[in-house]
C-alpha cells in the first residue's frame, strides 16, 4: 500500500517555547516568594528536605532547559515545569496546579511534530484532534515548491509548508499519486 509522510513546519514554535519559558521562570519566581514569605509556617519538619531537593533540581534544569547550540527548549522543560506542579499542588493551592497542568499539556500539544499521512483510503491532518479527510471530499490536493495546499469540497483551503528535511518526497511522484486518487473516489462505481 503506496503511502506518503509529510512533515509540516510549525512556525510558531519558537514563540512557544518562549511563552513556557516565561511561565516557567514566573512560577519560579512565585515558588522563591511564596517560601519566603511563609517561613516555612506551612511546611512539615518532614517537608523541608524535600522542598530544598526540588528547589535545587529546579535549578539544575532551569540551566538546562535552553538549549544554545539548537536554541531550543530541550526536553528538561516539561520536567521542570511538572516539579513546579507538584509543589503547588503539594502546597494545596490546587487552581495553581491545575492551569499550570493544562498549560504545560498544551505546550506538548503544540510542540508535537505535524505530520500529514496521504494513503489509499484517506489523508490524516494533524489537527488536534486529528483530522481524517477523506478522498470524496477533496477537490484537489498539490505539493508545489514546499507548499502542500489541500482543497476541500466545502470551499476550505489548507496551506502549509513542508519542511525541509532530506529524504524530500518527490513532488511529482506524489502529485500523480492524487491525481489517481481524486480520480478513483469521484468515479462512478
Amino acid at each position: 500500500m503506496q503511502q506518503f509522510q509529510i512533515t509540516l513546519k510549525n512556525e510558531k514554535r519558537r514563540l512557544y517555547d518562549r511563552f513556557a519559558l516565561l511561565l516557567f521562570l514566573l512560577n519560579a519566581i512565585a515558588v522563591c516568594i511564596f517560601l519566603a514569605k511563609s517561613n516555612y509556617q506551612l511546611l512539615s519538619q518532614r517537608a523541608i528536605p524535600g522542598l530544598a531537593g526540588l528547589a535545587v533540581t529546579l535549578f539544575l534544569m532551569a540551566m538546562l532547559i535552553f538549549n544554545k547550540e539548537s536554541r531550543q527548549i530541550t526536553y528538561s522543560f516539561p520536567i521542570a515545569s511538572f516539579c513546579i506542579v507538584l509543589f503547588w499542588l503539594y502546597m494545596q493551592y490546587w487552581w495553581i496546579g491545575l492551569t499550570m497542568s493544562c498549560l504545560l499539556i498544551l505546550y506538548m500539544i503544540s510542540k508535537r511534530i505535524l505530520r500529514v499521512i496521504i494513503g489509499k483510503e484517506h489523508i490524516i491532518y494533524p489537527a488536534f484532534p486529528r483530522k481524517t479527510i477523506i478522498w470524496s471530499k477533496i477537490n484537489n490536493i498539490i505539493l508545489k515548491d514546499g507548499l502542500l495546499t489541500i482543497d476541500l469540497k466545502n470551499n476550505r483551503i489548507i496551506q502549509q509548508y513542508i519542511e525541509d528535511f532530506i529524504p524530500r518526497v518527490n513532488e511529482k511522484e506524489f502529485n500523480e499519486f492524487c491525481t489517481q486518487q481524486l480520480k478513483t473516489s469521484t468515479s462512478p462505481i
